[in-house]
Order: C-alpha cells, then sequence, then structure tokens
C-alpha cells in the first residue's frame, strides 16, 4: 500500500468527488497504481448513487475502467509540457550560451525533435523557438497551436490548443523518462535516444566498428584466449589506424572480418566471450 486517501462532504457525492480529484492530482511516479481504476470508480453513475454490490466489478470491467486517464487527444498536451521542460533542461546544462532557447541560430534552421514513449505508443515531436520566444510546434507532423506563458524545468505554464493549463514534471538526472501530471491526469514517457548505440543491437560480447573504414590487420584467431585490452585487430579509418581491443578477460568465439574487408558503422568485428578467473561464462 502506498497511501490511504481519505475524504468527507455532506453527501456522497461531493466526498467521492472531492477524492477523485485529490487522487487526480496526486503525483505517483515511478510504481504502477490503481489510482487511475480508483478515480473512474468514484465518478461512475452506479457507484456515485450508491448501488455497489459484490458484483460491481462483474459487470463493470476494471481494464475499461482503469485504462489510463490521459488518452489522444489529451496525451497532446502532455507531450508538449514534457518537450518544453527537457529543453529547459538541455538549455541549463549548456556549457555556452545557455540563456539561448533550444536550436538558435542566426539563420533559421530546422526544428528540434524529440520523440517519446508511453506504453508502445511513441510520438515525435518537432519544435522551433523564435527571436520573440514565440514557439511552432508539431507532433507527428501535425501542426499544434501553443502559447508558453512561463516555464520551469518542473513546472509549465502553456496554452495548448486554446486550453490553458499548468503541468508539473518530474524529469531524473539522467534524463530517460520524464513524467507530467496536469489536471487531465498523469503521463510517464520514455525519452527515446536521438542516435542509437550499434553495441546495443547485437549479442553481447560483439566489438563493432565505430565509423566506416577497412581492415587492415586481424591479430588473433578463433578460439585464442586474450586478456582485457589484448590488441585484436586494426581498422584504417580518416586516414588513421585504430587497434580494437578486447574489453574483458575472454576467448574469441567469432572473427568475422579478415584483412581487406571494409566495414560500415556498427559492423559486428569480433565476438569475445567474457572469462572470470578460468572459468567460461554462459
Amino acid at each position: 500500500m502506498i497511501a490511504k486517501v481519505i475524504a468527507h462532504a455532506p453527501s456522497r457525492g461531493e466526498a467521492a468527488g472531492r477524492l477523485a480529484d485529490a487522487l487526480t492530482r496526486s503525483r505517483l511516479h515511478g510504481v504502477t497504481t490503481n489510482r487511475d481504476l480508483l478515480v473512474r470508480i468514484l465518478r461512475e453513475p452506479e457507484f456515485l448513487a450508491g448501488d455497489t454490490d459484490t458484483g460491481y466489478l462483474e459487470r463493470h470491467n476494471p481494464a475499461e475502467l482503469g485504462a489510463p486517464l490521459v488518452t489522444p487527444p489529451e496525451h497532446i498536451p502532455h507531450l508538449i509540457a514534457a518537450t518544453l521542460a527537457l529543453q529547459i533542461v538541455n538549455r541549463r546544462r549548456a556549457s555556452v550560451c545557455a540563456e539561448l532557447p533550444s536550436g538558435w541560430r542566426n539563420n533559421p534552421a530546422i526544428p528540434q525533435r524529440l520523440a517519446l514513449r508511453a506504453g508502445e505508443i511513441e510520438r515525435t515531436v518537432e519544435y522551433s523557438i523564435g527571436r520573440s520566444g514565440e514557439i511552432t510546434m508539431t507532433i507527428d507532423s501535425e501542426s499544434v497551436n501553443v502559447v508558453l506563458h512561463s516555464a520551469a524545468y518542473h513546472d509549465i505554464d502553456a496554452t495548448v490548443e486554446g486550453v490553458r493549463r499548468r503541468y508539473r514534471v518530474a524529469i531524473p538526472a539522467d534524463d530517460s523518462f520524464i513524467d507530467v501530471d496536469s489536471p487531465l491526469g498523469s503521463t510517464s514517457y520514455t525519452v527515446v535516444p536521438r542516435f542509437a548505440d550499434p553495441s546495443d543491437q547485437v549479442e553481447a560480447g560483439s566489438l563493432v566498428a565505430q565509423m566506416p573504414g577497412s581492415v587492415v590487420r586481424v591479430l588473433v584467431e578463433v578460439g585464442a584466449s586474450v586478456a582485457k585490452s589484448d590488441p585484436l585487430l586494426v581498422v584504417e579509418a580518416m586516414k588513421m589506424e585504430h587497434t580494437v581491443t578486447s574489453p574483458t578477460d575472454g576467448i574469441v568465439i567469432e572473427l568475422r572480418v579478415d584483412a581487406g574487408t571494409q566495414v560500415n558503422t556498427g559492423s559486428v568485428l569480433a565476438v569475445v566471450e567474457p572469462t572470470l578467473r578460468g572459468v567460461l561464462i554462459h
């Protein structure tokens, strides 16, 4: 149990309304809760009439009652609040010209882009901030009317499509996700990395090319035992030779290139299976 929330009022309907409002305004991040289910029950006509019994949830599907409070098109204001808050955080961390808005140029340039995922839904937000602070924004290429009144990374006051609301935003130090709360409810977004790390797309132990080039020397054979930092092969790129070393003690179980092989960024060069105190780890 996270908390017990109690509301009282002269009537059942008023007490239920106060309790639903308190739950809607609560900020619960990082864990899965039944908050949305409780809010829907508190606002459901049969519950408000007092006609509840042990068969209530058989007559009212909990999956439908507990569906997220914030659904399209309500997602749009939360997407915008998350984007605006993150760009404020980015600017505060900037080592130069931190007072300028994100993406500012002497001459107009392409807009900034951010991909956010809520559950299985991924949306792409593009935005630019003009010389006078005006914001141009699109979500999945659809234009959205936005007027920003005030902003801090945790508090956004904005009018979206003619409706003004205040949004509370929480962003951790690593910017991996963004939580947004407003009178509409709560949404948690995962920030999709702009540039995927090629090593994340391959099996563990794989050594990948960091840039296009040509393999000039292979220094080991399949089955060879190697220690951490031992050289495995040499790749020529940008007119320089780059030595690829083993990231750990282990055994070379694959070599996917030979001398003369042309490789692209992200190409797997070799696979090293780690060992610990002489024992192969599976």
